[in-house]
């Protein structure tokens, strides 16, 4: 696959793995937000429970709830830790990715600067060839056609 083709197509990986970063990042916000949620409805029932004086009524139901609550902030702590483990992975994939475009870019151009020079050097020897009575192609002074250097 030539140069141009592979860094086009890690371009495009490169733009699929921080859209994908971005997506963990906001499911980890998403949890952040729920957990947050869950924090502000228990806090809310203990103080509901320390201010009403009849609450002994209710215990049981509050407790009941109280425990639910503490489940799900525990499932949504397991969750938060998978996926800040997530986008930890996708930034460590996009940073990959960032380098393998720039070391395929830095390639294409050094591919582009060869074929220039490669076209500038063929470009010389035919004008040199070109030249009428220099049957030789080379120089008034008895050298190369490069003024004295050689090709390599």
């Amino acid at each position: 696959m030539r140069n141009p083709e592979r860094l086009a197509r890690a371009k495009r990986l490169q733009t699929l793995q921080e859209q994908m970063r971005r997506a963990a990042e906001w499911d980890l916000a998403e949890t952040q937000r729920q957990k947050l949620a869950v924090g502000e409805s228990e806090a809310a029932l203990l103080r509901a429970l320390g201010e009403d004086l009849a609450s002994g009524l209710f215990l049981e139901a509050a407790a009941r709830r109280l425990k639910a609550l503490a489940g799900e902030m525990a499932a949504l702590d397991a969750a938060a830790a998978r996926q800040h483990e997530a986008v930890r992975e996708q930034a460590l994939a996009q940073k990959r990715s960032e380098r393998r475009v720039a070391h395929l870019d830095a390639e294409c151009r050094r591919e582009a600067e060869r074929r220039d020079l490669q076209a500038r050097l063929e470009d010389m020897i035919a004008r040199r060839t070109a030249i009428p009575g220099d049957d030789a192609g080379g120089t008034a002074e008895g050298g190369t056609a490069l003024g004295g250097a050689s090709l390599p």
